[in-house]
């Protein structure tokens, strides 16, 4: 399981931009909106199967991919110190 890490910045986020997370060391990335919501999910609890079911009852693109791409979400929020793993 995953867990989230840091903050959005609501502060440096404007109508007219993409979310802005930071992580605990306090840098900032701009994130597209799926990537803040997948980043938002994650609480240690939701698997990356039932984020990917949630995307997927508002979206058009079919199970096996979505989930691959949810995944490659993760692992690059992971490499940037914005997701945990635990367990």
């Amino acid at each position: 399981m995953f867990i989230k890490r840091g903050h959005y910045n609501k502060e440096r986020t404007t109508d007219r931009s993409n979310p802005i997370l930071n992580n605990p060391e306090g840098k900032s990335f701009q994130v597209t909106y799926m990537s803040a919501f997948i980043w938002e999910a994650l609480d240690g609890e939701t698997s990356i199967n039932e984020i990917s079911q949630k995307i997927e009852e508002t979206s058009k693109v079919d199970k096996p991919e979505l989930s691959n791409i949810v995944e490659s979400i993760v692992h690059q929020l992971r490499d940037v110190g914005l997701v945990g793993r635990i367990g």
